[in-house]
């Protein structure tokens, strides 16, 4: 990372080095670059500044969306260390989604839905399948906050994920619980996607 870092600011950095100017020369460089920026020929070199900005700032700060997986052994247990021989915490059932947020070669750092940084063994982790409510949650029929409601969900249930987000209903996933229904769900009301 700081290797990324080093390499983007160098790159970034002006070619000429900075030298002591007196005040006669600072101003006729203020004016001609305020004729360079009015004829719109300084954003040649603002835009590769920005970007270089722009990358900085990403390699710095990661990315901004969560990566989640999903439980897949019957059950895992949850360390509170990357080891067989670290603490023993909890046990996840199967199908209980997990954000990643780092990667061992056998084990992979987790956050739960409550916030718990955990460690777990990367052969116990697939594909997400299900989302965890959160709180109590309301199906509807299709994606509309003014469809009918079909039913409610407490905190805490996995629903199996039917239908990948659409982005044409952005802020819905199609989901069924254990029972067979089916219906519609806000993403801001379930953990896992």
């Amino acid at each position: 990372m700081a290797m990324v870092a080093r390499v983007l600011v160098s790159f970034c950095r002006p070619a000429s080095s900075t030298k002591a100017i007196d005040s006669h020369a600072r101003r006729s460089a203020f004016e001609f670059n305020a004729k360079r920026l009015r004829s719109g020929e300084l954003m040649n070199i603002v835009r590769p500044l920005s970007l270089c900005l722009g990358l900085l700032v990403s390699s710095v700060a990661g990315p901004a969306w969560a990566e989640f997986r999903a439980v897949q052994s019957p059950a895992a247990i949850l360390y509170d260390g990357p080891s067989k021989q670290a603490k023993k915490l909890y046990v996840a059932p199967r199908g209980m989604p997990i954000e990643v947020l780092s990667i061992l070669p056998l084990w992979i750092k987790i956050r739960d839905q409550t916030g718990d940084v955990l460690w777990i063994e990367r052969s116990d982790l697939g594909p997400v399948k299900s989302v965890l409510t959160v709180a109590v949650a309301n199906i509807h029929q299709t994606a509309l906050e003014t469809s009918p409601l079909l039913f409610q969900v407490e905190r805490g249930v996995l629903l199996e994920i039917t239908e990948a987000p659409a982005p044409s209903v952005p802020g819905w996933v199609k989901v069924k619980h254990a029972d067979g229904s089916y219906g519609f769900v806000k993403l801001a009301e379930i953990y896992g996607l």
